[in-house]
């Protein structure tokens, strides 16, 4: 796979090709300070993979996963991590639990949430990126058994986790580098949108 660095060259090198949009709004990376900041107020070491991508760009930019997440600036990640935070220490998760990707019927049915301890929410979960609705992607720094630190997992609101999505960060990039090159995404004033949902005369 290719390296972080290498894989934010071929999406920089399609974007500023063929998405003028999405490439005018990517941001620079985040400083050195913010990801110590952010590390300090986790009281957590972010994955590598994860810091080098930040350092390059900080957020700002969307993603096809389970839905369209808009990738968060760092700053932003830490204050949604703060929120849920806040509320499973008042307790608010206390009698959630993720009943349906964890149900047997549904695990029966081929589902597959992946290594992912079953709580509804954990506090080293640190969500980066969210939808329209609400839901987040996060990195996983407590997998459960089989599972790997900085894996990425989808969180919904409504059922809490779903599913391993990626191994990690890096796996992510090299997917969204494939998809980009792949003609995948279009580029639209609002950001990168799934080119088959997007309607022959909005392009």
């Amino acid at each position: 796979m290719d390296s972080v660095q290498m894989l934010w060259r071929r999406i920089e090198n399609w974007m500023s090709n063929d998405a003028p949009f999405t490439w005018q709004k990517l941001p620079s990376g985040a400083s050195e300070e913010e990801i110590q900041q952010a590390e300090e107020v986790l009281g957590m070491t972010l994955p590598q993979d994860f810091k080098t991508s930040y350092r390059m760009h900080n957020g700002h930019f969307c993603i096809d996963l389970v839905t369209t997440m808009d990738i968060l600036p760092l700053q932003k990640a830490i204050e949604y991590w703060k929120e849920l935070k806040l509320l499973l220490e008042d307790g608010v998760f206390d009698d959630n639990k993720p009943y349906y990707f964890f149900d047997p019927i549904c695990i029966q049915s081929h589902w597959q949430t992946g290594p992912i301890q079953p709580v509804w929410w954990h506090v080293q979960w640190i969500p980066f990126g969210i939808d329209r609705a609400g839901n987040f992607c996060c990195l996983d720094l407590v997998p459960a058994s089989g599972g790997s630190v900085g894996q990425i997992i989808d969180w919904d609101h409504e059922c809490g986790p779903s599913r391993t999505l990626f191994s990690n960060f890096q796996q992510l990039l090299s997917t969204f580098a494939d998809q980009v090159e792949a003609g995948y995404y279009v580029d639209t004033v609002r950001g990168l949108r799934v080119r088959s949902e997007v309607d022959e005369n909005e392009l």
